[in-house]
């Protein structure tokens, strides 16, 4: 008897055991999903601040587990940003995705969207499709309503501008690699192409011309949190840049 006495007494307290985690956990993600709330309402008015056009809140990840713990130490493993389609400077990304490792922040900050959330290291990811690289270019000062930008199979991007040299059409092809420098992106021509019929040896000169002055700077638009650009790279959809920053406010 005392034998089952004690047998039905480890299976109560398993029982007891597994429902109080099971009550722990649920706590745990529904305190993280308010937090994630609070947190995208406060981006987005941080990102306006900043001039970043948004057509919805953006989606915060609060990671790491357990979420509460983190809440009482008032530091969080990381927090995930993403943006859809933010527009910047005139050019609309298809996305913005930002990280923030050893993100600081209160109680009553994480969990009511009031007070200051800093971070000690941000990554961000900005995808920018080839439909709005000629803007880039156009900010840039090279101007052009027929640029066709696009990237060729090794990865070098390709200005293509129908234009007319010497009263005869043609259309001019640009290859090129974008060169970074600290916060400068740069496109480098290293070949000139000239499609067309029967073209005179004078205006594949004048084309050349025409293709060495597309070099000059790209401008990146200036990343929200004082992202800097680490390095710009060609996709079959466009560039994808890569910026980093320390020390960063997320809101307040």
């Amino acid at each position: 008897m005392a034998a089952g006495r004690g047998r039905k007494t480890g299976v109560v307290l398993i029982v007891l055991v597994v429902a109080l985690v099971g009550l722990f956990v649920i706590a745990d993600r529904v305190a993280a999903y308010a937090a994630e709330r609070a947190v995208a309402k406060q981006a987005r008015t941080q990102l306006a601040s900043r001039q970043v056009a948004m057509s919805s809140d953006p989606k915060v990840t609060v990671g790491g587990f357990p979420f509460l713990t983190q809440v009482a130490r008032g530091v969080y493993d990381k927090v995930t940003i993403d943006l859809t389609k933010p527009g910047i400077q005139g050019v609309t990304l298809q996305e913005l995705d930002v990280t923030a490792r050893g993100v600081h922040a209160s109680t009553s900050t994480i969990m009511n969207g009031t007070g200051t959330v800093t971070a000690d290291h941000v990554d961000g990811i900005a995808k920018i499709g080839w439909d709005q690289v000629p803007r880039l270019l156009d900010q840039a000062g090279i101007s052009g309503t027929n640029v066709q930008v696009t990237a060729n199979d090794s990865g070098q991007i390709v200005v293509t501008e129908p234009v007319t040299l010497g009263g005869i059409s043609v259309t001019v092809v640009a290859t090129g690699s974008l060169v970074v420098a600290g916060t400068d992106v740069s496109f480098k021509v290293s070949k000139v192409d000239v499609q067309g019929q029967n073209v005179p040896a004078f205006v594949k000169e004048l084309a050349n011309k025409v293709g060495t002055a597309i070099t000059g700077k790209i401008k990146i638009p200036t990343l929200p949190y004082n992202l800097k650009v680490q390095s710009v790279q060609t996709a079959p959809t466009g560039l994808t840049v890569t910026a980093i920053a320390l020390n960063v406010p997320l809101s307040g």
